[in-house]
């Protein structure tokens, strides 16, 4: 033994006689805080921050989904004035220059 306190599983120990009084959770098990990255590489583990990171890439998807449904629309709008715009050109040519 090297005197060194060793993480235990759970958040605050209770003697048998005690055990009752136990905060909910204090006699869970604890994560070890370590993940391995894609890389496979052991790295620190917040559950929290992975929560904000989720929820910040959801935000980041749902806003670009937002730019691409507006690049779509602008598209279509373009479109459709091109189209109107060669439709009234055909009027204005004579009649022998006009495509059936």
């Amino acid at each position: 033994m090297t005197g060194v306190p060793v993480p235990v599983n759970v958040r605050r120990w209770w003697c048998d006689a005690h055990k009752h009084m136990a905060s909910p959770g204090d006699l869970s098990q604890r994560d070890t805080g370590v993940r391995l990255s894609p890389a496979g590489i052991p790295v620190e583990f917040d559950p929290v921050q992975a929560e904000r990171d989720r929820l910040e890439a959801e935000a980041r998807e749902a806003r670009h989904q937002a730019v691409l449904e507006a690049r779509r629309y602008e598209a279509e709008q373009a479109r459709l004035a091109k189209e109107a715009r060669d439709e009234a050109f055909r009027r204005e040519l004579p009649e022998s220059f006009r495509r059936p």
